[in-house]
This record gives structure tokens, sequence and C-alpha cells, in this order.
């Protein structure tokens, strides 16, 4: 069974597992993000506060926290079950008519079997913390789909202002290229060079500016934000803070949402299948009742007191279906936990191998956007003195675009590995 809650219900002496005090703070993070004017730039955090408030999951936690409470309620009641009241009447009008009566009245109260009262506590204070867990794991879940989606919409505003830059370019060479051409300084060849370099470029920017309109189509969409908020941010707004690692990793922090999520679900397999196991019958029944009774008309009302109990007998073969069933999602769910393990260790130091190798090749692809760059403006007073040709201008102006797209990008890959490395820690944006 799968579980959601929130955070922030008053739920009477309520205790959390150590493991859940992180999820407990991540949601009540969330609930304190307040929405800012409309004219500043949309945040990554508030693209993940808004994302979250629009889900389903989010819509549904005050129910899910009713019903774990009340079954929580249900455990602590002295009963296991609401008590009932027996009415009953016996008479012999209908046979031989003397005057015999019997009216009745009891109150059935259901009793807990042996230990099963303390195990459904344990169970109901499991359940409430796995609901804290997987609430919280949801949200990191949602959190890797907004940070794939807001890294998307970075990228595209890169491509389409660079693509803008290379129109420009393209756009000012070209008139270049047209002004000495009247003068005789160039040819027809190479006007037709210049002019198919800028619809090149143009086309280059309408194909980003629709890029950039997907992008920004759905990220809206996980958002709900209005297209106004998607204001363009420097690189330091737009990125997130690198977390401190240690040299060597050896193992996951139990307080990652995902890990806790799946402890805190075997830990109530743990208790459900003690609890089925305390079952092996149903549950016993005291009845407390008054009769009152005659034999025949005349004879005066006699009351007597009615004590009953009733054990029924074992469950048999269907309570060890439902025993066996208990200890099979119990085994399922603790090799579950130690395979998602290991997958997310595995997930974490590629993380941070990502983090490092696009740390180096952004420095790279700068080093090289640097030297494209003043090759091109070396060959570009050549061309405009007359003693370079026009193809190979255009070969070095694209080679310098490429360039600096690639620097520009690499710069983008970098912060979205931060991303990556600080989703594989199970850290919300903040």
């Amino acid at each position: 069974m799968v579980f959601l809650a929130t955070a922030g219900a008053d739920v009477p002496r309520q205790r959390h597992h150590p493991r859940c005090q992180r999820g407990l703070m991540m949601v009540a993070a969330l609930t304190m993000i307040t929405t800012t004017a409309a004219a500043t730039p949309l945040t990554l955090t508030e693209a993940f506060a808004a994302a979250w408030q629009r889900q389903p999951e989010a819509h549904a936690l005050p129910a899910w926290q009713a019903a774990v409470n009340a079954r929580a309620e249900a455990a602590a009641s002295w009963l296991a079950a609401p008590a009932a009241v027996e009415l009953s009447a016996q008479s012999d009008q209908f046979s031989d008519n003397l005057g015999s009566r019997e009216y009745g009245a009891a109150l059935a109260l259901p009793l807990w079997l042996w230990a099963e009262r303390a195990q459904s506590q344990q169970l109901a204070t499991s359940e409430r913390d796995a609901l804290t867990t997987i609430t919280a794991a949801a949200m990191l879940n949602l959190a890797a789909q907004v940070r794939s989606q807001w890294w998307q919409w970075q990228r595209a505003q890169v491509e389409v202002t660079l693509s803008q830059q290379q129109e420009a370019i393209a756009k000012q060479l070209q008139e270049d290229v047209h002004r000495r051409l009247q003068a005789g300084e160039l040819s027809n060849a190479d006007q037709h060079l210049a002019k198919s370099q800028l619809l090149a470029a143009v086309s280059a920017r309408n194909s980003a500016e629709l890029a950039l309109l997907q992008a920004q189509t759905e990220l809206l969409a996980l958002t709900g934000w209005p297209p106004t908020r998607l204001l363009p941010l420097d690189a330091e707004a737009a990125s997130e803070a690198l977390p401190e690692l240690p040299p060597q990793l050896t193992a996951i922090d139990p307080a990652h949402p995902q890990l806790a999520a799946l402890l805190a679900q075997a830990d109530v397999a743990k208790h459900s299948q003690a609890l089925v196991a305390t079952r092996r019958s149903a549950n016993p029944e005291l009845t407390l009742g008054v009769v009152t009774e005659r034999d025949s008309y005349g004879e005066d009302y006699q009351p007597s007191l009615q004590l009953a109990v009733r054990i029924p007998l074992g469950a048999g073969a269907r309570h060890q279906a439902e025993l066996a069933a208990a200890s099979a999602e119990r085994l399922q769910l603790e090799s579950r936990t130690a395979l998602r393990q290991q997958q997310l260790l595995g997930e974490l130091e590629l993380a941070r191998q990502r983090v490092t190798t696009s740390a180096a090749q952004a420095r790279l692809a700068d080093e090289q956007a640097r030297l494209a760059v003043e090759s091109a403006a070396f060959y570009r007073r050549a061309f405009e003195l007359g003693e370079a040709d026009l193809p190979n201008q255009l070969r070095l102006l694209r080679e310098a675009g490429d360039a600096v797209r690639s620097a520009r990008l690499a710069v983008i890959s970098h912060n979205e590995a931060i991303s990556q490395l600080r989703q594989a820690l199970g850290v919300l944006p903040q």
C-alpha cells in the first residue's frame, strides 16, 4: 500500500523516526515559499514550489493525513472494534399465549487479542512516519522533472541569444560585402556567399526561437506560471550552489528521501507482519446485558444479569495465507531497499564525476572560444584590407560562432551537472 502525507497537521503526541525529520523539514520549507511580484524572474526554487502545488499528490495530502490519524486513534482505543448494542425479545404470543415474555438488552465489546493493541499502535506510528518520507520522495521525483525542464529552458535561451548575435554579425557582413561590391572590390559570388550565410543565420535563429517556445511551454505547463515570469536570468541566479562532499563515498545517508521512503515502507511491512502474526483468530467478544422475563400472565417481571464471552476458533489456512503474504511483502521491500541503496550510491558517484568533468570541459571550451574569436577578428581585419578572401572569413566566423556556442552551453552543462549532483544527494531546489 502506498501512503502520502503532509507536514504541519496537528497530530497529538506525534513522534517521528529520526530519518523522517529531514522529510518534515523539506515539506515545511516548501510551505514557506511565497509568491513574488509578477515582474520578477522565475527562480528554480519558485518553479519547483509552484509545480508541487499543482500535483495531485499535494491536493490529496490532507485526506491521507486524516486517514492515518484515524487509524492511529483506532489503534489507541481500548476496544478492537466499535461496541455494538444487542436488543432481543421473546414471547409465546403466537403459540400457547400463556403470557411468557422475555426482553433483553446487551452491549457487545470486541476485545483485543494478546499483544494486538501494541502491535497496532506500532504499525500506526510506522505508517505515520512513512507518510512523511514518501511525500518527501515524491517531491524529490518532481524536483528531477523541474530541474530537467529548467535547464532545457536555460539552454534554449542561450541558443536564441547566440543565434541572434550570429544573425547580426552575418547581416553586418552582408552589408559590408554589398558596399564593397558596389565599389568593385568584390564579386557577385562573394555577395551570394554572404547572403547565403545570412539566410542560414536567420534559419538557425528561427529554429532556436521555436525550441525556446517549446521549452517555455513545457516549463509553464509544469509550474502554471504566466509567460511574463519567464525572464532571462544571469548564470549565478539560474544555477544552484555546489554542495560539499567527502573525498570518498561509501554509503548513502539514510535520510535521503528515496532511501528513507523505502526504509519506512519496509518498517511498515515489518510491523504489519507482526500484527498479522498476532491475529491467529478473530477478536473475542465480551457481552454485558440485562434480561427481564416472566413465565405467565399475572407474574412479575424478574430481571437478571447476562455475561457472555465469545471466543472464535483459529483462522487456520486463511491466517497462514495472510501471514505468508505479509512476510513476502516485507522481504520484497527489504531487498528493494538494499538494491536502491547501491543504485543511489552509483548515481551519486556518477553525478560527482560529471561535475568535475563538466567543469574541465567548460574551461577548455572557454579557451577554445577565445582563440577562435581572436582568429576571426584577425582575419576580419585582413579581409577589410583586401588581404584575405571571403570564403575563409565566413569559415572562421562559423568556427568562432560554434566555439562561443560550445563555451556557453558548457557552462549550462556544468550548472546542470551541479543540479544533478544535488538531486542525487536528495536535496530539493532551494
